[in-house]
């Protein structure tokens, strides 16, 4: 997927062993991010149901090979904050700051 809607969000269809299924990625998705698709995997041997799929994002960041292109890009790393890049907290980092 290009950078661009991994920044903003998208939905993208994925293939499952039952066939494609359309799945929406959050603004600011991660490459290598994992999505889990619960019972859209295998079926589970000597058991019901299927297991999970598990889906890896790929991310693709495009070659700036003009001028223009360059500036565009120079604006919005302006416009960037430090807090665009914060990565998201975790369930026990959210649970330390509830007792802060």
């Amino acid at each position: 997927m290009p950078v661009t809607d991994a920044m903003v969000g998208t939905k993208v269809t994925v293939p499952t062993v039952e066939g494609d299924h359309e799945i929406e990625l959050p603004a600011g998705t991660q490459p290598g991010q994992e999505i889990r698709l619960g019972g859209r995997g295998f079926p589970a041997i000597g058991r019901r149901g299927r297991g999970d799929q598990r889906v890896v994002v790929e991310v693709k960041v495009p070659r700036v090979t003009t001028q223009e292109a360059r500036e565009a890009v120079k604006k919005l790393a302006e416009r960037l904050t430090d807090k665009h890049y914060k990565d998201d907290e975790g369930f026990f980092d959210r649970l330390k700051s509830a007792f802060r």
